[in-house]
C-alpha cells in the first residue's frame, strides 16, 4: 500500500516536470537574467490600486517576422496585465515596455497579444498571432539597447541603462542578441531617376555604437538594393510619388520605415530669339520665345513684295531652305536674311538632291544669282563619287545635261543624282547580291536584294539604283549612321521571255523569265498536275462502283 502511494507522487512528479519542460519549450521570457527582480511580480486583487505615476510619452514598434505589426506614440503610466494562461491580473504601477506594449494593442483593437506569467515572470507568447517558437520569441529593447530586468520590471524614465529620458521602445521577434538596424537618406525629396545614398548602420551591444552595416537589403519601390562595407548604396526611382524605405538582413532587427518623396523636375528651358535682315517676316515671329530644352522648331521666312528670302544665319537645319527645323538645346539666335530684288531682274535658285551627291554650275553665274528678265541661263550637274546625273526637276524638267532655263521669271531648278551602278559612295559598302527565285514565269515577281553599310564617320544617306539590262528600274534612298547595315529589297517582274542583266550599286547578276505567259497548247506544270489528280479520282470512282456491282451478285 505504501509503494502504491509512493509510485503514485512519483508519477505526479514526472508529470509536472514534462509540463515544465514543455512549457519552457514554446515560450520565451522577454529578458533572461540572473536579477532576483525578475521574480517578482505585482500582483493586485483591486485593479488601480496603487499611487499615481508620472505620465511617459514613448515611441513604440512591434516589428513581425515578415513586416512591422504597429508604429506610433503611446502615452504609459501604470498597466494592469491579465496572464492569459492563469487568468491572474498584475498591476503594474510604473510606466514599463510592456505597459507600452498594451498600449499599442488599443485593448487588442489593433492587434492582440498573449502574456504567460509561469516561473515568476510575465513572457509575451504572442503578438498578431505570431508565436514563439523554442528560443526564438518576443523580445524588446528601449532606446535600441537591451535592458538588464524584464519588461514588467523596467521603469520608463528611471531604470538604466540606458540613460533616461527614454524616448523608444522596440518589439521585435527574433533572437537573443539581434542587432538593430537603423536607415537614414543624404535626400528626402529628389527628383525622378536622380540617384540618392541610403546609409543602413547597427547597433553594437559590444561597443555601444552605430557601425556600418554592409550586406543589408534596402527595399525601395519594389526592389532590393544592397549595401556595401561603408553600409551605403545608392538608389534610383523611376515613377513619382512617396515611397516607404526600410532595411533588413538575416539576424538584425528590420529598421524603422522613412520616407522619400519623389516629383517630376521641372523640364529645362531654353530660348530661341528670331530676327530678320531685310524686309519679311518669320515663324515663329521676331522676338524671344521659350522651348523645353531639346525642343526640334519648324521655323520658316517669307519676304515682302521686292524681296526674297536668301538664306538663315544661326545653327538651323538647312540654311537656304526657306522652312527649316532649328534644335533648341541652348539658348539660339537665328536670323532670316532677305535681299531686295531689283526690278527687271528675276532669281535663279540651283540645288542637289541628295545633298553631297553632285554640284551645279551657272554660266554665266549672276550676280547673287540674279538675271536680266529674258536671259539664258545653263546649268551643268557635276555627279559627286558614286553617283551619276539623273533628271531635272523644278521649272527645268529631262535627263539633258547641260541644259538651259530662260529667266522670265524667279526660277527653281533641282538637280537629282542617284547612286551609280558603278558602286556605293565614299563611306558606304555594298554587299551579298541576292536574286531569288533565278528562273520565273512571265510576270512573276523576283526578289532583288542587296545589303548596304555604312563604315564610319555621320549619319548619311545613300541611293541604291537598280539597273536591268543597262535601264534603270528603280531606286531607294538608305539612311544609315556608322556601323549599321540596312538589307535592301526590289521586287521585279517581266513578261518577256528572256535573260535580264542586273547590276545593282556595283554587284551584277542575271535571272531568266522562260515560257510565255498564253500558250499554244502546251500546259504549264500546275496545269499538268491538275489534270493527273482529276484522272486518278475519275479511275478511283470507277473501280468503286465495279466493287459494288460484284457485292451485289455474290
Amino acid at each position: 500500500m505504501k509503494q502504491g502511494k509512493l509510485l503514485k507522487i512519483f508519477v505526479v512528479w514526472l508529470s509536472i516536470a514534462f509540463l515544465l519542460t514543455l512549457a519552457l519549450g514554446s515560450s520565451q521570457p522577454l529578458h533572461i537574467t540572473t536579477s532576483a527582480t525578475q521574480g517578482s511580480l505585482y500582483q493586485s486583487s483591486s485593479v488601480g490600486a496603487v499611487g499615481a505615476t508620472a505620465d511617459i510619452s514613448v515611441y513604440t514598434r512591434v516589428e513581425g517576422q515578415d513586416d512591422t505589426i504597429w508604429k506610433g506614440n503611446v502615452t504609459v503610466t501604470e498597466s494592469d496585465i491579465t496572464a492569459d494562461n492563469s487568468g491572474k491580473t498584475y498591476h503594474l504601477p510604473d510606466p514599463t515596455p510592456l505597459g507600452a506594449l498594451d498600449e499599442a494593442s488599443d485593448d487588442e483593437e489593433r492587434f492582440q497579444y498573449y502574456v504567460s506569467d509561469q516561473y515568476g515572470a510575465l513572457f509575451v507568447n504572442s503578438v498578431a498571432g505570431e508565436e514563439a517558437q523554442g528560443a526564438i520569441g518576443w523580445m524588446y529593447r528601449v532606446d535600441y539597447r537591451t535592458p538588464i530586468v524584464g519588461a514588467d520590471q523596467f521603469t520608463l524614465g528611471q531604470t538604466t541603462p540606458p540613460d533616461p529620458p527614454h524616448e523608444e521602445v522596440l518589439w521585435y521577434y527574433g533572437n537573443w542578441g539581434d542587432a538593430p538596424l537603423k536607415i537614414s537618406l543624404g535626400d528626402m525629396e529628389v527628383d525622378v531617376d536622380d540617384e540618392f545614398t541610403a546609409t543602413v548602420t547597427y547597433y553594437s551591444d559590444d561597443s555601444d555604437e552605430w557601425l556600418p552595416c554592409e550586406g543589408a537589403t534596402v527595399r525601395a519601390a519594389g526592389r532590393g538594393y544592397r549595401t556595401g562595407s561603408d553600409g551605403r548604396v545608392d538608389i534610383g526611382i523611376d515613377s513619382e510619388g512617396t515611397f516607404s524605405l526600410f532595411a533588413e538582413k538575416d539576424d538584425c532587427i528590420r529598421s524603422d520605415r522613412i520616407r522619400v518623396t519623389v516629383t517630376m523636375s521641372a523640364p529645362e528651358t531654353c530660348t530661341l530669339t528670331m530676327k530678320v535682315d531685310g524686309n519679311g517676316s518669320t515663324t515663329p515671329s521676331v522676338g524671344r520665345h521659350t522651348y523645353d530644352a531639346g525642343t526640334e522648331v519648324d521655323i520658316s521666312a517669307a519676304a515682302d513684295a521686292g524681296w526674297e528670302f536668301d538664306s538663315w544665319s544661326g545653327d538651323v537645319t538647312n540654311p537656304s531652305s526657306s522652312s527649316t527645323t532649328v534644335t533648341v538645346d541652348a539658348d539660339k539666335s537665328v536670323v532670316a536674311n532677305f535681299i531686295e530684288i531689283s526690278p527687271g531682274l528675276h532669281r535663279l535658285t540651283a540645288s542637289c538632291e541628295p545633298n553631297g551627291a553632285g554640284s551645279l554650275t551657272l554660266s554665266p553665274p549672276g550676280e547673287a544669282n540674279q538675271y536680266e528678265s529674258g536671259a539664258s541661263v545653263k546649268l551643268t550637274a557635276t555627279p559627286a563619287a558614286g553617283y551619276i546625273f539623273d533628271t531635272w526637276s523644278g521649272d527645268l524638267n529631262g535627263g539633258s545635261n547641260p541644259a538651259s532655263v530662260t529667266m522670265d521669271s524667279n526660277k527653281e531648278v533641282i538637280a537629282n543624282f542617284v547612286l551609280s551602278a558603278s558602286g556605293a559612295p565614299a563611306g558606304f559598302s555594298a554587299s551579298n547580291l541576292t536574286i531569288s527565285p533565278g528562273q520565273v514565269q512571265p510576270n512573276q515577281q523576283v526578289n532583288i536584294s542587296i545589303n548596304i553599310a555604312k563604315a564610319g564617320g555621320e549619319t548619311g544617306s545613300c541611293e541604291a539604283v537598280l539597273y536591268i539590262n543597262g535601264q534603270m528600274e528603280d531606286s531607294q534612298t538608305v539612311r544609315l549612321s556608322p556601323g549599321s547595315t540596312q538589307n535592301v529589297v526590289f521586287l521585279v517582274g517581266k513578261a518577256t521571255a528572256g535573260t535580264y542583266d542586273v547590276s545593282l550599286t556595283g554587284l551584277q547578276g542575271q535571272f531568266t523569265v522562260v515560257g510565255s505567259q498564253t500558250s499554244g497548247g502546251a500546259l504549264d506544270t500546275n496545269s499538268i498536275i491538275a489534270i493527273v489528280v482529276i484522272v486518278a479520282l475519275v479511275v478511283s470512282v470507277v473501280l468503286v462502283f465495279r466493287r459494288i456491282k460484284e457485292l451485289r451478285r455474290e
